[in-house]
């Protein structure tokens, strides 16, 4: 019995973001178990056109399987509705508009709009799964069949970090003793750029000027947002030692991980943060705000925050970089979780979402 095609689709796909990089991760097990499989979005960075296809392209037939993964709002979501196919979602949850109005209004109109476009495609979807169950009770709550639902973490191909670092890029960052601290996301409002910069004015005046902080992202979208915070730096009158980061190739993403002392998030809303595994699969201790599923990813690892106090916060930061006793604790118990995310296991989990659909 030929096997039916399982095609994904979403409403934008982003050079190196999480959702993205996802998609391409299940393509490549959806291929590994068989299937035929492509990927169909509305909005693309032109990076990523070689492996994207766009959405109104599709022809729908009712044999195949479509996983649709709903972050946002946008038309992709009527075009999916309206198709013959079978539909497992894949919820991604939804930034409160809230955080990015005044940024970029039309992108916190789509996302206002999201959860009704949500409810509307609910009736026509089969089974969802959230990436975390933070996400997936989300779903819950709006009245979708609890037993209809599981999750199924983010897929996080850990051997591409096993490469060749940029060695002058090490050496400068490890130069005269100094200790950097990093936060790899996009730049947008929910994860609170302006948070991490003030704890780190705090550290590096109070406790070690040998310190940087590094800031990875794309501020695509998000420019006034962007300036807002270069403009925070430079009052604060700690420009040289902080580092703003765009586009980077991933050598370079890849040495700044491997070259961090602590990673340090502030960000009030997370519907999973991939960031978390990868600090933890690299042993770089973990220091986090507890925000949306942040402590639910990192299930007992790393070190969690419920206020922001910056000035506890800049002690804790110090205390986790200067004793190593507490950061082989620390690290230990990282090492320990992150095997729960392995991509054998995650990949079974899709296997039986996907029988339990088609069977």
């Amino acid at each position: 019995m030929t096997k039916p095609a399982i095609h994904q689709f979403a409403a934008n796909l982003s050079f190196g973001d999480a959702i993205s990089n996802d998609m391409l991760e299940i393509k490549a097990a959806l291929i590994r178990m068989g299937y035929e499989s492509r990927i169909y979005a509305q909005y693309m960075d032109e990076r990523m056109s070689k492996h994207f296809n766009l959405f109104n392209e599709y022809g729908g037939d009712k044999e195949n399987l479509i996983l649709f993964h709903a972050s946002i709002g946008g038309e992709v979501f009527d075009f999916v509705k309206n198709l013959p196919d079978k539909k497992i979602m894949i919820y991604h949850n939804m930034t409160p508009p809230e955080f990015l109005a005044g940024y970029n209004d039309h992108l916190a109109n789509l996302l206002t709009s999201g959860p009704m476009k949500i409810k509307e495609i609910l009736p026509y979807i089969s089974y969802v799964v959230g990436d975390s169950d933070f996400n997936r009770r989300d779903i819950v709550d709006m009245g979708f069949d609890e037993t209809k639902t599981d999750v199924l973490p983010i897929f996080v191909d850990f051997q591409k970090y096993d490469r060749p670092l940029n060695v002058n890029l090490q050496r400068d960052l490890k130069a005269n003793g100094m200790k950097n601290i990093l936060f790899v996301g996009r730049f947008v409002p929910n994860k609170c750029h302006e948070d991490l910069i003030k704890a780190f004015y705090i550290y590096h005046r109070h406790f070690n000027k040998k310190s940087r902080l590094i800031l990875i992202g794309n501020s695509d979208g998000m420019e006034n947002y962007y300036l807002r915070l270069r403009k925070l730096v430079k009052m604060l009158e700690i420009e040289p030692f902080v580092v703003f980061g765009e586009h980077v190739d991933f050598d370079d993403l890849a040495t700044y991980y491997k070259s961090a002392d602590l990673f340090l998030s502030m960000s009030e809303h997370e519907g999973f943060l991939v960031p978390v595994l990868e600090c933890f699969h690299l042993g770089i201790p973990f220091l986090a705000y507890k925000g949306g599923a942040v402590s639910e990813t990192m299930g007992g690892g790393g070190v969690l925050f419920e206020k922001k106090d910056f000035g506890e916060l800049a002690k804790m930061m110090h205390q986790i970089i200067i004793d190593e006793a507490f950061k082989k604790e620390i690290v230990g118990r990282q090492r320990d979780r992150v095997h729960n995310f392995h991509r054998g296991h995650v990949e079974k989990k899709l296997e039986a979402v996907i029988s339990k659909v088609l069977n």
